[in-house]
């Protein structure tokens, strides 16, 4: 891997390659102008290229990294030698890699100002149209650029930060598709290969080639390039992906989609709302020794516990969703199924101690016979291996075998002293017969405060609503605040 160093006059020079030892960096994504607009290997290598367009972006990448205290920064325009086929194969091979193990990965947004004039001449920051519309969001190779990194941030035209992957995470969903569980930077094998698909469907790349090569890391295979192929080589592509073992693996242990279902309730929430537990109970929780309160029950209804989680100090953390309107997410065996199909992400091992099962299975075609006993055994396993870990268990009213997944909890709990368990659910930990659990964290959520937050909310900024005299919106806010069931 070549990287490029920014000098003290703004002049921009290519580094060794620096093989597997390669330095702290951070990564430019944006998308390509006009072929002479953009600055290529051979203009760096020549001392040329500083009068074009295309300058500006890699010298904002430089500026932007040197801010952050980093050396070395990657632009895909300018560090591949794309003469070489060799390098060029190798490059689009690990690009998903590449921007997986930068520091930071910065977005320019070339049709998307931060700055927009009044009449009166006063800066007005109402970027999020122009934001939402951005012919980033069209293109392919920008989707593993989204996926990849740890961190994203994004910037205008004019350089100004206008947020980061964490902060945007609802609008980069409701743009995308995306789930939010995705964008946190997981493994991307717990979701399906048409969902994946999915994600790229509306994307475009100026060679139709190209339409799979930029999915090889999203689907983490590998392939030979044959530009002049055209459509072939999505469809190599899919014959690939569809004969991965491993693919097929995962969608029998786990046939619910619950991070779909978890990011739309998760997208239809209030952004002010459920913040008196979030930031209280929750991160006291969080931040006490498993041995000390090792289950918290949450009676009630809680979205977005994961993006609080994940950010903690946990080694592991994986969840399940159940929904009331999908059967095979409300099952037990497909519940811990989906846990070990996450923990796969970490420990890929963990699929061979089953993979048996599902080659027997697949052979008798007779349905599934996995039973949850030796899910059981494989979490116990592979999760005991970690130095903590955190499993959500959200709408768990909603399973088949309610009391029977309440004991392969508890069940997993005593015999993994490193783990935490945080349940939702509308019944009660007395009516689940865990209250006598030692180490019980009971919060029966409270949600008037937050009810009367989204009522405001909407009295103020809905176009049908805010017009009202206020005579009519106090009769409309005491009569959904008065007739509301706290759910």
């Amino acid at each position: 891997m070549r990287l490029l160093e920014l000098g003290s006059r703004g002049e921009v020079s290519l580094t060794r390659d620096f093989g597997d030892d390669v330095p702290r960096y951070s990564i430019l994504s944006h998308t390509w102008g006009a072929d002479d607009e953009e600055v290529t290997f051979n203009d760096l290598r020549e001392g040329l290229g500083r009068g074009k367009v295309g300058h500006k972006k890699i010298e904002f990448c430089g500026n932007q990294a040197r801010k952050d205290g980093l050396q070395y920064f990657w632009v895909d325009t300018c560090c591949i030698d794309k003469a070489n086929h060799s390098e060029l194969s190798e490059a689009i091979t690990s690009m998903f890699r590449w921007y997986r193990g930068a520091v930071k990965c910065y977005v320019y947004l070339s049709d998307v100002s931060a700055r927009i004039r009044d009449n009166d001449a006063q800066t007005q920051h109402t970027w999020e149209s122009a934001f939402r519309t951005s012919r980033w969001f069209t293109r392919c190779w920008t989707l593993q650029e989204l996926l990849a990194p740890e961190t994203v941030e994004f910037f205008s035209r004019e350089e100004e930060l206008l947020g980061d992957k964490k902060v945007l995470e609802q609008q980069l969903h409701q743009i995308t598709g995306i789930p939010v569980t995705a964008l946190h930077g997981g493994s991307l094998s717990y979701f399906s290969v048409s969902e994946r698909m999915r994600w790229a469907a509306n994307r475009h790349t100026k060679k139709k080639e190209d339409q799979a090569y930029c999915l090889l890391g999203i689907f983490d295979v590998s392939m030979s390039l044959r530009y002049g192929e055209g459509e072939k080589a999505l469809a190599r592509l899919e014959k690939k992906v569809n004969g991965s073992s491993n693919n097929e693996l995962i969608i029998w242990l786990a046939p619910a989609r619950s991070e779909e279902f978890q990011a739309k309730a998760s997208a239809s929430r209030h952004p002010d709302t459920g913040m008196s537990f979030t930031t209280g109970p929750l991160l006291s929780w969080l931040g006490d020794e498993p041995g000390h309160s090792s289950l918290m029950w949450i009676t009630g209804k809680l979205e977005k516990v994961k993006a609080f989680a994940s950010d903690k100090s946990a080694t592991v953390f994986a969840y399940h969703y159940c929904s009331f309107s999908d059967p095979d997410s409300q099952q037990p065996v497909n519940i811990l199924g989906s846990l070990v199909a996450q923990n796969s992400a970490w420990q890929p091992s963990s699929l061979k101690d089953l993979k048996g099962i599902f080659e027997r299975d697949k052979a008798r075609k007779k349905g599934k016979t996995l039973q949850v006993w030796e899910l059981e055994q494989v979490l116990v396993k592979h999760i005991a291996t970690f130095s903590a870990a955190i499993i959500l268990f959200d709408a768990l009213n909603e399973s088949k075998d309610f009391f029977g997944t309440v004991a392969c909890i508890l069940s997993l709990l005593r015999q993994l002293p490193n783990l935490k368990a945080l349940v939702t659910s509308t019944r009660s930990a007395a009516t689940a017969r865990t209250n006598q659990w030692p180490h019980l964290v009971e919060v029966q959520m409270n949600p008037d405060e937050d009810i009367r937050t989204f009522v405001e909310a909407n009295l103020s900024d809905h176009v049908a609503l805010r017009y009202l005299s206020p005579e009519c919106m106090e009769i409309v806010r005491s009569v959904l605040i008065g007739k509301a069931d706290q759910t």
